[in-house]
């Protein structure tokens, strides 16, 4: 899938639907993916993953134009990680309530310096805050199961947070090196 349009939004969008238009036969055989897990619902839930500047927010956003519901990881894991209560609890308990701010919000520069170049902390970190991601999508589908046929998830790391499981069919957004 290109992402590096060189036009609007309007053009990336006819780009998009004439790529993978339903009838397309490349949209088939991504959504066809035999080796993929059972999705979810009976819905398709389609993983869209790449690296740092790939583009993955602005397929995102062509999808979302185009009426599809968009899960964005990052952001989800963000809130949770501000309002989950058993998020909270387990990361105030490794790190202490100085963690998040007196307005009740995590000190994010505060969790930066106790993760960068110490991997307990942030593998710790990451086996807390995946499994909540995972089960926020999880309920997230559950909502859209009866009224949507397929449902995308934006994630950065989808293989180190070992939701591949949940995904009917993966889309890798990859950006030219220059």
């Amino acid at each position: 899938v290109r992402t590096d349009f060189p036009f609007g939004l309007h053009d990336a969008h006819r780009l998009f639907t004439t790529t993978f238009s339903w009838k397309s036969t490349a949209w088939n055989i991504l959504l066809g993916n035999s080796h993929a897990h059972k999705p979810l619902y009976h819905m398709k839930l389609i993983a869209i993953t790449g690296g740092i500047g790939a583009g993955k927010s602005v397929l995102s956003k062509v999808l979302r134009i185009m009426g599809h519901c968009v899960y964005d990881s990052d952001s989800n894991a963000k809130r949770l990680m501000d309002n989950d209560i058993t998020v909270r609890h387990k990361l105030i308990g490794r790190f202490g309530i100085g963690i998040y701010t007196p307005n009740g919000f995590l000190d994010r520069e505060k969790l930066a310096n106790l993760i960068f170049g110490l991997d307990d902390n942030r593998h710790f970190v990451n086996s807390v805050v995946h499994p909540a991601v995972g089960r926020d999508i999880e309920h997230w589908a559950s909502r859209l199961r009866h009224s949507h046929d397929i449902a995308f998830v934006e994630t950065a790391i989808l293989h180190e947070s070992g939701l591949t499981h949940m995904f009917s069919a993966l889309i890798q957004v990859k950006a030219p090196h220059e």
